[in-house]
C-alpha cells in the first residue's frame, strides 16, 4: 500500500477514537478556509471566557488565611496560605515566609 493512504486511515481512525464518529470531522472538512477560521475565533473565544469565569469565581472565594495550592509544574505540591487579595493576584507565602505575587487563575482553594 501507498504510505499516503496508509496515513489517510491512521488519521480515520484517530479521528473516529476522538468523535466516535467522523460526521463532525468530515462537516469540518467541508468547511472554508474563513468560516473555519471563525469557528476558531469562536472557540479560543468560549474557552477565555470560561477562564476568566473561572478566575474570578476563585478571586471571590478567596479570604486573607485561606490555604491554597498553586497550579503550576514547580510548586504542583506546596502550600500557601493568602496573605493579601490584589485585582489581578493574590499574595501568597510558603512555609518558609517567602511571598510571591500569584495570577487567580493558577490558585486552587485546598
Amino acid at each position: 500500500m501507498c504510505a499516503g493512504i496508509l496515513r489517510a486511515e491512521r488519521e480515520y481512525e484517530r479521528q473516529v477514537k476522538i468523535y466516535g464518529s467522523t460526521d463532525k470531522y468530515d462537516e469540518m472538512q467541508k468547511m472554508s478556509l474563513s468560516e473555519l477560521t471563525k469557528l476558531n475565533k469562536m472557540v479560543s473565544d468560549m474557552i477565555q471566557e470560561k477562564r476568566e469565569k473561572e478566575s474570578k469565581d476563585v478571586k471571590f472565594s478567596l479570604k486573607v488565611g485561606d490555604i491554597v495550592s498553586v497550579n503550576d509544574k514547580k510548586s504542583k505540591e506546596d502550600i500557601f496560605e493568602v496573605v493579601k487579595l490584589n485585582r489581578k493576584n493574590a499574595v501568597i507565602k510558603d512555609e518558609l515566609g517567602v511571598k510571591y505575587n500569584c495570577p487567580y487563575s493558577l490558585i486552587s482553594i485546598i
